[in-house]
């Protein structure tokens, strides 16, 4: 009986953290010049699409993106003076500290009339000075996965 209390309070300490990690979390803004664009295709894992996907293409172009985590909204901006507002699904802490967010967006392989719908994730790290924009294509069996080169990031 002992154990199993022991077992429930070390469970609930344990959320309790990860609750009070994410909660802590207002905002995340990631700043970056240049990125690179890799795709493998039928792998949803953006670290092998990473490690053995082809390059597809690499831009130059003043992004930014801020994450406001209490609200759960994106706002994507860049040089082209583009700016696309998105909702956020899903925010987590992983295991290593990094930042899972999925965000329900428009697919931009079809029409905007048709308004057929991914999950697109980006995954944001501050030790390793990680940001990686990630989406799996049904459409087209293939996942893409953009990583910034040299991200600035900034939590709040």
């Amino acid at each position: 009986m002992k154990k199993i209390i022991l077992f429930f309070a070390a469970i609930f300490i344990a959320n309790q953290l990860i609750s009070q990690t994410i909660s802590n979390v207002n905002r995340i803004v990631v700043m970056y010049d240049n990125s690179t664009f890799f795709e493998k295709d039928s792998i949803r894992q953006f670290d092998d699409v990473v490690k053995t996907g082809k390059i597809l293409d690499s831009i130059s172009t003043f992004v930014v993106k801020s994450f406001d985590i209490k609200n759960m909204k994106v706002i994507y901006m860049n040089s082209d003076k583009r700016v696309v507002h998105k909702d956020i699904s899903v925010f987590e802490t992983l295991n290593d500290g990094t930042f899972h967010i999925v965000c329900d967006e428009r697919d931009m392989s079809y029409p905007e009339e048709d308004n057929v719908r991914i999950l697109t994730h980006e995954y944001i790290n501050l030790e390793t000075s990680l940001n990686v924009y990630s989406w799996f294509w049904d459409s087209y069996n293939v996942t893409v996965s953009q990583i910034a080169t040299c991200p600035k990031i900034i939590v709040e």
